[in-house]
Parts: C-alpha cells; sequence; structure tokens
C-alpha cells in the first residue's frame, strides 16, 4: 500500500499544468474596423461619444458575442475554442476615428493569418528554431525569416515564441485532456512483436481523431507536435505537445507619437505641423506645406476623448498638455497614410487622344489626328505639345506646340503630318503633354505634370521609285525655234515630288513655261501619279553652229535616287541667199512704194535691258510669240532662280568629263 501511495505522489509531481501564455495586440486601430486571426473576426463596429464606448463584435471558432465596452474596462470572453482579453484607453473621433487597444488571443497557428487596417501577417512555416513571416501591406509584400529578434515592418514591432509547449506531464487514461482548442486523450496501447522485438504502440485521440505513435516518437497533428515519451503501468503516458504555430505579440505605432511645443513645427511626410496655441483642454493646430503655406487648420480638444484633424492623409489627434521648462507642449498622437496624399494626378488630368490610319505609304506624308481634352478638376496653364515621334517617320509643317491654358472641360484639337521614312509594320509612336496645374503641396502654387496618348502602330508599304525620262529634238540652224520634248513616266508606285532638271548648253536661248533658270540649268518640281505620264515642251533658240548635248535628269530627295537620258541636237547656220540682212530681214509692206514695186529691206534693232546688267539684243524681225531666255543668269518672263542640288550638278559633271 505505501509503495502504491508513493508511486502516485511521484506521477503527481511530475505532471506539469497547461502553459497559461498568451499573444497580444497593442496599438492604435481605425473604428470602424476589426482584426482578422486565423477564423476568428474581432470587428470595433462604432463608437459612442456621449458614453465613450464601443461596440464590438467577436465571430468564429465558436465565438457569436456582440457587446458594447466602455474606454477603459476589461472585456473576457469565456465561450468558444478561443478565449480574448479587450480594452481600449482612447478614442480619436472623426472618420475614420482611431482608438488605442489591447487585444489578448491565444496563439497564431502554422498557415494562419492576422489582418487589420490593410495589415497581414501570414505565418508560412515554423520550426522550434525560426519561422517564415509573409508580412504584407497595402500592394507591398515582404518574407522575413524569423530568427528570435524583434522583426519592424512599416509601423509593426513582431516578437514571436516558436512552437511553445502547451503541455508537458501524464496523459491518464480513457480521461480527455482539454488544450487550447484541441481535446487529447489517452486512448490505450498494444504491444506487438516485430523482428524479436517487444513494440508499444499507443493510441490517441485528439478531436475524436485516431493517430497512433511508438513509445520515443514524434507525431504531427491537427496543429499540435506531440512528443510520446513512456509509459507508466497501463494507465499513464508522458507526453510533451507543443503548438505548431506561435505565441505572436505585435505592436502598432502610430506614425508619430511625441510632444510639440507651443508655437514649434514638425515635419510629418510631407506636412508640417505647428501648434500654434494651446488654451488649456484645447489647442490650436495648423497643417502646412514644407514652404510653411498653411493648408488647413483647426482647434481640437484634448483627452482621452478628441476629435481627429485630418488632411491629405494625416490625422492628428492631441492627447494631454503638460508645463515643461517654463513651455507649455501637448502630446500629439498622428497617423499617416501616404496612398491619401494629394497627387497631382488626381486634381489635373488631361486625356490626349492620338487617331493615326492603319497603313500608309513610305514617304508619302499622311495626316494624323490629335485631341486634347482636360478632364480633370481645374485649368491646365503652360501646356507644351510634346511629340514622342520614332526615328521612322518625320512631322511636316506646323502644329501647336504650345498652349497658354486649357480650361477645364475644354476640348482643343488639331492635326499633323508625318512622312514615313521605312516601311514595314513600324511603332509611331505617342503624343506628350507637359502642363502646370494648381496644387497644395508645391511651394509656388503650381506643380508640372505630364500625360500621353496612347502608343501607335502603323503599316507602310514599300515604295517603289522608279522614272523613265525621254527627250526628243530635232536638228536646227542658228537663231531658229528646235522644239524639245521631255516626257516623263512614273513607273514606281509613289507620286512623291521629284526635281526634272535640264541642261542646256551655253548661249542657247529657251522658251517655255514654269521651269526656273540658273546659269546652263533649267529645273521644275512635279508629281505624276503612279502609271502616268507627262510631256514637257520648250523651245530652244541656239546661237552658234555645232553638235550639241541636252541632258534631262530626275532627282528624288527622298534617297537620292537620280534617273536621266539626253538627246543630241546639231545646229547649222541659216542657208544664205543674195539678200545681206543684219540681222533679220523683215519686208516692209507700206504703201509707200517705188514704181517699180521692188521690196525695201529696213533694219532696226532694239535694246532691251535686263537685270544683272545683261543686254539681250532681239531683232524686231524675229518671229518668236514667247519672250527668249539666253542663258549666262539673265532673268527674263517671271522665272526666278534657285540654287541646282550640288549632288546633281556633281553627277552631270561628270557625265560631261
Amino acid at each position: 500500500m505505501k509503495r502504491r501511495i508513493v508511486l502516485f505522489m511521484a506521477i503527481m509531481l511530475l505532471i506539469s499544468p497547461e502553459v497559461f501564455a498568451s499573444s497580444s495586440i497593442q496599438g492604435w486601430v481605425q473604428v470602424p474596423g476589426g482584426i482578422d486571426i486565423g477564423g476568428v473576426r474581432i470587428a470595433f463596429d462604432d463608437v459612442s461619444v456621449q458614453d465613450r464606448s464601443m461596440f464590438i463584435t467577436l465571430k468564429g471558432k465558436g465565438l457569436n458575442t456582440m457587446t458594447t465596452i466602455p474606454m477603459g474596462s476589461i472585456l473576457k470572453t469565456n465561450e468558444g475554442e478561443y478565449n480574448f482579453t479587450f480594452t481600449f484607453n482612447h478614442l480619436m473621433i472623426n472618420n475614420p476615428s482611431y482608438s488605442d487597444i489591447y487585444l489578448q488571443f491565444p496563439y497564431l497557428l502554422e498557415g494562419e493569418s492576422i489582418a487589420f487596417d490593410g495589415y497581414r501577417i501570414y505565418l508560412k512555416s515554423i520550426s522550434h528554431r525560426t519561422a517564415v513571416l509573409q508580412l504584407s501591406y497595402g500592394n507591398s509584400t515582404k518574407e522575413i525569416t524569423y530568427r528570435g529578434k524583434e522583426i519592424n515592418f512599416e509601423n509593426l514591432r513582431i516578437s514571436l515564441s516558436l512552437m511553445p509547449i502547451m503541455f508537458d506531464g501524464y496523459l491518464y487514461k480513457g480521461q480527455r485532456e482539454k488544450i487550447g482548442e484541441w481535446n487529447v486523450t489517452f486512448d490505450g496501447y498494444n504491444i506487438t512483436k516485430e523482428n524479436g522485438n517487444l513494440i508499444e504502440i499507443v493510441r490517441l485521440k485528439i478531436n475524436q481523431k485516431e493517430y497512433f505513435s511508438e513509445i520515443g516518437k514524434t507525431i504531427e497533428a491537427e496543429g499540435l507536435e506531440i512528443e510520446v515519451k513512456d509509459l507508466i503501468g497501463s494507465e499513464y503516458l508522458r507526453t510533451k505537445i507543443r503548438l505548431i504555430g506561435a505565441y505572436i505579440n505585435v505592436k502598432i505605432l502610430p506614425y508619430f507619437d511625441g510632444w510639440i511645443s507651443e508655437g514649434k513645427t514638425t515635419k510629418l511626410g510631407p506636412y508640417v505641423i505647428k501648434v500654434e496655441n494651446i488654451f488649456g483642454n484645447k489647442v490650436y493646430i495648423s497643417i502646412q506645406n514644407s514652404c510653411g503655406m498653411p493648408l488647413k487648420t483647426a482647434l481640437i480638444p484634448v483627452g482621452n476623448l478628441t476629435y481627429v484633424f485630418s488632411y491629405g492623409g494625416l490625422s492628428i489627434g492631441a492627447l494631454e498638455t503638460r508645463e515643461q521648462e517654463n513651455e507649455m507642449q501637448v502630446r500629439i498622437v498622428a497617423m499617416f497614410n501616404e496612398d491619401q496624399i494629394p497627387k497631382i494626378q488626381d486634381i489635373a488630368f488631361l486625356n490626349v487622344s492620338f487617331k493615326t490610319p492603319s497603313n500608309a505609304k513610305q514617304y508619302i506624308p499622311f495626316k494624323v489626328n490629335v485631341t486634347l481634352k482636360n478632364t480633370g478638376k481645374s485649368d491646365l496653364k503652360y501646356v507644351e505639345i510634346l511629340p514622342n515621334i520614332s526615328k521612322n517617320f518625320e512631322i511636316l509643317g506646323e502644329y501647336p506646340k504650345y498652349i497658354p491654358v486649357i480650361k477645364k472641360g475644354q476640348k482643343i484639337e488639331f492635326q499633323m503630318l508625318i512622312k514615313p521614312k521605312a516601311y514595314g509594320n513600324l511603332t509611331i509612336g505617342n503624343i506628350k503633354v507637359s502642363a502646370h496645374a494648381p496644387y497644395p503641396l508645391s511651394c509656388y502654387g503650381l506643380e508640372s505634370v505630364e500625360f500621353s496618348s496612347e502608343i501607335r502602330r502603323i503599316v507602310v508599304q514599300k515604295a517603289i521609285l522608279k522614272y523613265s525620262i525621254k527627250l526628243s529634238s530635232r536638228n536646227g540652224i542658228i537663231g531658229g525655234n528646235v522644239p524639245l520634248n521631255i516626257t516623263v513616266t512614273n513607273m514606281g508606285n509613289s507620286n512623291i515630288p521629284f526635281d526634272l532638271t535640264i541642261a542646256v548648253p551655253q548661249g542657247f536661248g529657251v522658251i517655255g513655261k514654269n521651269f526656273t533658270m540658273y546659269g546652263k540649268w533649267l529645273q521644275l518640281r512635279d508629281s505624276i501619279e503612279p502609271n502616268q505620264t507627262r510631256t514637257y515642251r520648250l523651245s530652244l533658240i541656239p546661237s552658234k553652229e555645232g553638235k550639241y548635248e541636252v541632258i534631262g535628269v530626275i532627282s528624288v530627295n527622298v534617297n537620292n535616287k537620280l534617273f536621266q537620258n539626253s538627246t543630241v541636237i546639231t545646229i547649222s547656220k541659216p542657208i544664205e541667199n543674195n539678200a545681206t540682212v543684219t540681222p533679220v530681214q523683215i519686208q516692209n509692206n507700206t504703201a509707200n512704194t517705188n514704181t517699180t514695186c521692188q521690196p525695201k529691206i529696213v533694219t532696226q534693232t532694239i535694246k532691251v535691258p535686263v537685270p544683272q546688267n545683261t543686254t539681250v539684243e532681239v531683232s524686231e524681225g524675229m518671229t518668236l510669240k514667247h519672250k527668249i531666255l539666253y542663258f549666262g543668269g539673265a532673268f527674263v518672263g517671271g522665272i526666278a532662280f534657285i540654287l541646282l542640288i550640288a549632288f546633281i550638278a556633281a553627277k552631270l559633271e561628270e557625265r560631261k568629263r
């Protein structure tokens, strides 16, 4: 009997109670809001200013509680699988409101998460020494391995107790042991023989599910790690049970919590906070931009129940005042949400539309339409148009490069002429616009902002540039009229403008239309549709005999292509007769004739002045219906001078050599 009593007392000494530890979240949270822990939701639904209380709801894992808790009171739950303790000590009222809370809860299992106010803490994996946490805030996510040192993430401070021991002692056969949200029962054991060795296998029930383990082994089941140590007789099983999870402690710090003296300023984010005056239990505060320009001011109360003073993502509350070193000071708590900072894009917006055809032809300009519509909240000033056009294209002509102002709701449309220099499926680019709009955070009152259109592509057909040129004439005599026909045929697929240049021998005169003369060159610019032919007609007036070559050249500027041909004419002296005429004989059929009726030869020379101090002599007796151009730099009949393209001249000179 004594031996049994001693054995029983030894067993009792070895049995350890459950380890009553817990997790916690403390700090400032939004109201309305809430915290999600695993499968439990603790919702902060509303606050009452009159009785300084908060209405909260707890749901999940057997919890279904709705209650009101006054400021400073403690709420404890004993129902369900989870037990919670909750209290709060300050309220800052507005939309949203804020409260500093203290929440105790049991633990966080592997694969579970905590979420509140845009934060998410996910316990991805855990071991006895390390844990992998996935931390998120807004669109930012970071994975951190915890090795015992506190984690700082945004405004959170996080520490963990890894795989804590939930139970270390003896399980009595058939008796259910409540461990957190689990019921663990030692249900019995069997002895088997394997390879001549006796093996003890115990049977455990975890939340009514059966699991088997050899003595000395460890099993993982239902979120628990159970180390099966040994049997005491047939009634007691010694175990050590760990949580496959962690006790977690989370501190939620405000963006700022500190004392500011009366008249002093403090920089918070992009703002400057100034405590203008302290009046007992009230404080007058201004929020300014970085240059000291006031954005918003307010007189707010000081105390456990105060009002939130907000502007552009910054929320301020005044909790208490004090006098220190002959200065009045106020304790300011501030929350800051960067996503709510006023952005110039929220104030100003210009819808830029860039419409282009779907296809074009190389070197042939096409029109594009640009539309600017101010759909923002303010006028846009000093607007600059910045085409972002690919090097495969060229902008021709004028377009509005600068617009003084585009008023709110105003629409401006214009066209641009663009020439493709390459071919294929090409990116044209887009239209960028730089403008200025009113912006409260700017020291100058205006902020630069850029807008852009969609990026456009176009299919450009390759241009085939091919022309034929044919010169036809006949032989003539000095002073005679020698017709010259130049026939040009467009054998390509584009009507790109070309330059037609005719090289006429020195000393020849020319009768013609639309040509420009310089030196011995005649030139005109024209265009012909594909597969079309055009003939240009000139009359040459030779001044000396000989054999002469007249050369015609077509040049296309886009790729410096030349197409040329020539013809040779022979000029002879006039056939002489017995009458001598200088320089031209003209019969004057006048009434005053002699009795013999012999014709009278009259010779008269007229001198005509021309530019460049050049004189061209034209005999009245010459039967010319148009004025005659004599080469040597003269300007006659309204034909203007231009410089011939240098490379054409070089080509012709090479041919001459």
